[in-house]
């Protein structure tokens, strides 16, 4: 619509789209203070980041989303563990587990474990 602002007027616009005059004032004033950095939403996931990413530092860059999600928490920060984790995504960073995994069973010989064919009916 800011585009076309030099063709058309508002009223007809938002008439022609059935909106609220109103609300595309609303729309393009927040469109702007999100295009500067000055949006609400914004700031709170800069902030977001900036606890995840300390967090993350502190624990040696150990801490997965689990553990900075119950730190969170403990901190007062009311937040789901799948935000936590897309956050960390878009970061780049991840946790690690300090355990070898090791498999629990051994495998053996394929041979062995073949499954035996029974061919019945057939003469040769």
């Amino acid at each position: 619509m800011q585009r076309e602002k030099v063709n058309y007027f508002i009223a007809r616009m938002v008439r022609l789209l059935k909106v609220s005059r109103s609300y595309f004032y609303a729309w393009a004033k927040k469109q702007a203070a999100i295009s500067i950095g000055d949006d609400e939403k914004t700031s709170y996931y800069q902030q977001l980041d900036e606890k995840i990413y300390r967090m993350w530092e502190r624990s040696d860059k150990v801490y997965g989303t689990p553990r900075i999600t119950a730190d969170l928490h403990a901190g007062g920060v009311s937040i789901d563990k799948k935000t936590v984790a897309k956050r960390m995504k878009l970061m780049g960073i991840e946790g690690i587990s300090p355990r070898k995994c090791v498999p629990s069973k051994k495998v053996g010989d394929a041979s062995v474990a073949a499954i035996p064919v029974k061919c019945t009916g057939f003469s040769s």
